[in-house]
């Protein structure tokens, strides 16, 4: 999964059992970007701050949310391809 802001946004990333995934937890600034390995995941919780601001992608495939709410928490919930 990887995170692109555009803009200031707090950003976190945790999974089924509250890890952090994203080491550290923080607010990411215009151009930041972070990538995050997923695999073995089966959910990963992501809550942003400024949601307008960041950008989210899974195997490059845009991740679609509301933008017009401030603050989100946006849950992915991955399933095994066959």
């Amino acid at each position: 999964m990887k995170i692109e802001a555009s803009g200031p946004s707090w950003v976190s990333a945790t999974g089924p059992d509250q890890q952090e995934l994203m080491q550290p937890a923080r607010t990411m600034q215009a151009s930041d970007s972070e990538a995050i390995d997923v695999s073995g995941v089966a959910q990963v919780r992501v809550r942003l701050g400024a949601s307008s601001n960041v950008k989210l992608t899974v195997n490059g495939e845009p991740i679609e949310y509301t933008q017009d709410l401030i603050t989100q928490n946006i849950v992915i919930q991955f399933t095994d391809a066959e």
